[in-house]
């Protein structure tokens, strides 16, 4: 099961500072801009100050009601596909930067901005330009757009123009603008028709496999170079799937960046200055566990108790699936599946109430079988393995081995000291 890939939540952008505006506000402030923006001689100053008011209307406290206000006037965002066209690209800049920020987090407004009469054009255009701050926020208008709406999705990844100018963004001397290209790309890349047409470039081998290889000091800032290669990696399974082929060292330094983003999620704590939801993460490594060279790292770098902790404490029930799936594609390492037995996880008692789950009983299933299976064979070898009545008399006497019987009564081992039992239902 795929869920919905409006699952990322990024942080604001640099300069969305806190706003003091009521909802009474709010509506005074959408509805000047209206106003302004539908005036086609409005002044490049003039719309300048509509436009950072706009910005600054949207902070996170009144981000959902300024959006609710924006939907109902949709001259505001036609106004702004309009500024797009000026010369003045402090202007431009400025009017992506609003549009992204109403974006953020909203199926309606995302729809809305494709459906504005020459936006994608005019993104498209911007993206093309050498203004690295404009080009910057056109992109982020792009990853917000495509994040939270299939719709969105779907206009880009039949737009040309903007396709192009986002692939050719990926390759950008600038570090920022490249990350945020890269983000679009990703985020595209989780829809079937965006994938579609994205399979059709060379992007995987020219750009994003490169940046995965990428060395830290060579790309900037830490966070940003962390990020990028997540979105990187994810986009590189989403279009080829599991099957990639890396050399040990770079996927093993892919998974660590994987398995920091969902420790933080997981924790409810930001990570690279931004806050992740679970899916962000299970959706590809449950892919990527699939692949028979990469698979061993998971065990390695100790997933399994990530993969149980996701399962118990996510309440959304796709997921708790993706969390199976992860646990279900490791289970082949008997590195995995020794971990995923041990005592301390319950994992058995966890899967049980979702054996009759119509999302994800059969892999709920699958994996109990599995795990009596191995228990079973176990056992069967531990009971082939003792001694009989016959040897047992004839070693009475003082054998050594007779140490065996009071290893026995030991309590079981709690596991390595490093990984606390994973939370319950």
């Amino acid at each position: 099961p795929s869920p919905t890939p409006s699952k990322r939540r990024r942080a604001p952008p640099p300069d969305h500072t806190p706003s003091t505006h009521t909802s009474q506000d709010t509506m005074v402030v959408m509805s000047e801009a209206a106003s302004a923006l539908s005036n086609e001689s409005i002044s490049d100053k003039e719309a300048l100050k509509t436009v950072t008011n706009l910005v600054r209307g949207a902070s996170a406290k009144n981000l959902i009601s300024s959006q609710n206000e924006l939907s109902r006037q949709p001259e505001v965002l036609e106004g702004c596909a309009k500024l797009l066209t000026r010369t003045n690209s402090k202007l431009q800049t400025k009017a992506c930067q609003a549009i992204g920020t109403y974006a953020f987090g909203s199926e309606t407004v995302a729809t809305q901005i494709v459906q504005s009469p020459g936006m994608l054009d005019n993104l498209a255009s911007v993206m093309e330009q050498d203004d690295k701050a404009a080009q910057l926020e056109a992109a982020r208008t792009v990853c917000n757009c495509t994040a939270y709406s299939v719709e969105a999705a779907d206009a880009f990844a039949a737009h040309t123009g903007c396709v192009n100018a986002l692939t050719n963004l990926c390759g950008s001397k600038d570090a920022a603008v490249k990350a945020k290209a890269i983000a679009a790309i990703s985020s595209l890349s989780a829809y079937p028709n965006g994938a579609e047409v994205l399979k059709n470039t060379s992007i995987v081998d020219t750009t994003l496999i490169p940046i995965v290889n990428s060395k830290k000091s060579l790309f900037g800032n830490n966070d940003l170079f962390q990020v990028t290669r997540l979105d990187a990696m994810t986009a590189i399974v989403n279009l080829r799937g599991g099957n990639i082929d890396l050399n040990k060292a770079t996927a093993k330094e892919a998974l660590k960046t994987f398995k920091t983003c969902l420790e933080s999620s997981l924790k409810g704590k930001s990570w690279a200055g931004a806050s992740w939801t679970p899916s962000i993460t299970l959706l590809p490594l449950s892919k990527l566990a699939c692949n028979e060279a990469i698979r061993p790292l998971f065990g390695e770098l100790k997933f399994v108790k990530l993969f149980v902790t996701a399962f118990a404490q996510c309440a959304s029930l796709a997921e708790q699936s993706l969390a199976m799936q992860c646990l279900g594609n490791i289970s082949s390492d008997k590195a995995c599946l020794t971990s995923m037995r041990k005592k301390k996880y319950n994992l058995n008692a966890l899967l049980q109430p979702k054996t009759s789950c119509e999302h994800s009983g059969i892999l709920a299933v699958y994996l109990v079988d599995l795990l009596a299976k191995v228990d079973a064979s176990e056992e069967a070898n531990s009971n082939d393995a003792a001694p009989t009545d016959d040897a047992t008399s004839e070693k009475k006497d003082g054998d050594s081995d007779s140490d065996v019987d009071k290893d026995e009564d030991a309590p079981a081992a709690s596991g390595d000291a490093d990984e606390p039992a994973a939370a319950g239902n």
